[in-house]
C-alpha cells in the first residue's frame, strides 16, 4: 500500500524548497541554476550591445559630437556704374541719326574723362556709408577671407589714393585711413562728402 506523505510546511525554514528532490531514499537540495542564469544575463547584455551598435550604424550618428565652425556671412551689394559716354573724333558726344544710331562711327578718345560731380576719384576724400557693419579694407582688390586688413565703421572719412580696379564684379578703390593704413574698398560703399 502506498504510504501517505505530509507535505512540508512553508512557514517553517527547515522545510524543503520546491527544487528539492529525493535521490536514493535521501532528500537533496539543489541550488538554483546559477550557471544558466549567468549565461542568460551575458547573452542578454551582448544582444543589447549589438542592437545599439546596429542602431548607430543605421542612423549614422557620429561617435563624437563636433561643434560646428561659425560661418561669417558678409552682406555685400553689387555696385552699379553709370553707362559709358560715347564720343566721336573731336571729343564731342555722338549725335543720334534719324534711324536712332550714331551718325558717325564712335572713336575712343585718349583724353581722360572728367569725374562726375560727387564721384569717387584719386585725391578725393570719401565717407564710408550704407554697409550696416562697416567696410572691409582689404590688402588686394579681391574678395577673400584672408585678405581683410581692417573693418572700417560707417561714417569714417578716408582718402582715395589709387584705383579704380575691377575684380569679383566690384569696382575697387585704394584708400588710406587717418592712421596711414592703406587698403582697397568697394566703390558702392564710398560717398564723396
Amino acid at each position: 500500500m502506498a504510504r501517505y506523505q505530509i507535505p512540508p510546511d512553508p512557514r517553517k525554514p527547515d522545510s524543503a524548497p520546491d527544487h528539492a528532490h529525493r535521490v536514493g531514499g535521501r532528500e537533496t537540495r539543489s541550488s538554483p541554476p546559477w550557471l544558466w542564469i549567468g549565461l542568460g544575463a551575458i547573452v542578454t547584455v551582448l544582444a543589447i550591445a549589438v542592437a545599439v551598435l546596429w542602431a548607430r550604424l543605421l542612423l549614422d550618428i557620429p561617435a563624437e559630437e563636433v561643434e560646428p565652425t561659425p560661418t561669417v556671412i558678409m552682406r555685400t551689394a553689387v555696385p552699379t556704374s553709370p553707362p559709358p559716354t560715347v564720343t566721336v573724333a573731336g571729343g564731342a558726344p555722338a549725335e543720334p541719326s534719324p534711324e536712332g544710331g550714331p551718325a558717325e562711327e564712335p572713336v575712343p578718345t585718349a583724353e581722360p574723362t572728367a569725374v562726375p560731380p560727387g564721384g569717387v576719384a584719386i585725391g578725393v576724400s570719401v565717407r564710408i556709408v550704407d554697409t550696416g557693419v562697416g567696410l572691409n579694407l582689404r590688402a588686394e582688390p579681391v574678395v577673400a577671407a584672408d585678405n581683410i586688413l581692417a573693418l572700417v565703421p560707417d561714417g569714417t572719412v578716408l582718402e582715395v589714393i589709387g584705383g579704380p580696379e575691377t575684380d569679383d564684379d566690384f569696382t575697387w578703390w585704394q584708400l588710406r585711413m587717418s592712421d596711414g593704413t592703406e587698403g582697397w574698398g568697394v566703390e558702392e560703399f564710398l560717398q564723396v562728402p
